[in-house]
């Protein structure tokens, strides 16, 4: 609903609703790695927060324009990927800003808070599934370690049929759930 504009008449299809859910997905992936970039100590010149920030507020004063503001929002998306990924920098400034723009935008604005990121257990920590995933991602890679190939591949296959994906890197393994 918010891909169009709220004057507007709304596209509601199959294939409208997959579009939405893989536009937030990224979204949310997004917001979690950017969680763990680490920043560099200069300054990306290439990278303008301040202007990103801008065209979010334009889009919101410009009659709450959600389609503008979400295609606002992907253009973060693709500093965001481009820094974990090691092709750009960004200083620790610059990962701020782009934290609060994401936190107010997406998530007080639109209400589009990721729950599984906001799930606490009762003694305040992590979700402990999150826990139990790092748990078995770590034995997974100790696996591979020993060479025991066929027993990391029995982790990953039955993680994926839970529908959690495991991807290895550089840095090592991390999990996603679709």
């Amino acid at each position: 609903m918010l891909m169009g504009h709220y004057g507007s008449t709304l596209d509601f299809s199959n294939e409208a609703l997959i579009a939405a859910e893989k536009g937030l997905s990224k979204l949310t992936k997004a917001v979690e790695t950017l969680q763990s970039l680490a920043p560099t100590e200069k300054e990306n010149k290439e990278i303008s927060v301040s202007d990103l920030s801008d065209k979010c507020y334009a889009a919101m004063n410009d009659d709450f324009n959600t389609p503008v503001l979400i295609a606002s929002l992907f253009e973060g998306v693709k500093w965001i990927n481009s820094a974990s990924d090691k092709r750009i920098e960004m200083n620790q400034d610059q990962i701020d800003g782009l934290k609060t723009i994401y936190s107010g935008f997406l998530g007080i604005v639109l209400g589009l808070e990721n729950e599984d990121m906001n799930t606490e257990n009762s003694s305040g920590g992590e979700d402990l599934a999150t826990h139990l995933l790092d748990l078995l991602v770590a034995l997974r890679t100790d696996a591979k370690a020993n060479k025991d190939y066929a027993g990391a591949d029995r982790i990953r296959n039955t993680l994926s049929e839970l529908g959690v994906n495991v991807t290895d890197g550089k840095d090592g393994s991390s999990w996603s759930h679709e």
